[in-house]
């Protein structure tokens, strides 16, 4: 009857292992199958990495977005126009994806291993440079939300 016992004792073990490896699974099912669920643009002032109230409330509407999915990633690109040299532009560019960065972080409490970034300066504009408002535009973070697909194969 020792023998059973042990028996029984493996195979619940073996059973409840089962279940925590679909589990585990099942939470990693759609690591490598992420989509664009949106996007948005903060701007910035001429030579500015300070957010403003208009900029805080398009964070504030994704920081809801990446709370209601747990798995979702954001992607934060800063952006300048092609006013001024090119290193102080990426440098401006990554104090624009810092000051949202910190704000996500510390004012909305999203978790920085959700956050990545780049600054492109003005080597990837997201407007033409050749007109006041599309030097506006491109003096900017970008926003991108990146969600797991619904399906994904196996």
């Amino acid at each position: 009857t020792d023998l059973t016992g042990q028996v029984t004792t493996v195979r619940t073990a073996g059973q409840t292992t089962d279940r925590n490896l679909n589990t585990l699974d099942q939470k990693f099912t759609n690591r490598n199958n992420y989509q664009m669920s949106s996007q948005k643009s903060v701007l910035f002032k001429f030579d500015s990495a300070t957010l403003t109230d208009e900029g805080k409330a398009a964070l504030d509407e994704v920081a809801q977005s990446v709370s209601t999915n747990p798995d979702s990633l954001l992607v934060l690109e800063g952006h300048t126009d092609n006013t001024g040299d090119k290193t102080y532009n990426i440098r401006l560019g990554e104090r624009r994806v810092e000051a949202v960065r910190r704000y996500l972080a510390v004012d909305k409490g999203m978790p920085v291993y959700k956050i990545q970034d780049i600054s492109f300066g003005a080597d990837k504009p997201v407007a033409p440079n050749d007109s006041k408002q599309g030097r506006e535009q491109n003096r900017s973070v970008t926003l991108t939300v990146l969600a797991p697909t619904a399906t994904a194969s196996r």
